[in-house]
C-alpha cells in the first residue's frame, strides 16, 4: 500500500510527506517517514530540529495516510503510531 504521512516530534517541527511516496507495510512506511523526517531535521540549516531530537526522548509521531486520499480527506483521516527517536542522547 502507498502512504502519505505527517511526521512530528512533540517538541519540534512537523513535516508533511505527500503524494503517496511511502510504501510497504505500515511499519515500513512509518520507518520511511521517520527517516525522511530525520533527514529534514538534520539539514545544516535546521540546527533547532536536530537539537530537539537529540535532547528529548519522546517518540516521534507518525500519522500514516492512505496515498489515494487528497485535500480535506487527508485531514479527516487520523491514525497515529509512535516510533522510537533514534537521535535521543541520554
Amino acid at each position: 500500500m502507498k502512504y502519505s504521512a505527517h511526521v512530528q516530534h512533540p517538541k519540534g517541527s512537523g513535516y508533511m510527506i505527500t503524494g503517496g511516496r511511502l510504501h510497504g507495510s505500515r511499519k515500513e512506511a512509518a520507518q520511511q517517514a521517520v527517516d525522511e523526517y530525520i533527514r529534514l531535521c538534520c539539514k545544516d540549516s535546521n540546527s533547532f530540529g536536530q537539537t530537539v531530537l537529540e535532547r528529548n526522548p519522546e517518540p516521534i509521531q507518525v500519522l500514516l495516510i492512505p496515498g489515494h486520499l487528497k485535500g480535506p480527506d487527508i485531514m479527516a483521516y487520523m491514525e497515529f503510531c509512535n516510533v522510537v527517536n533514534p537521535l535521543y542522547k541520554d
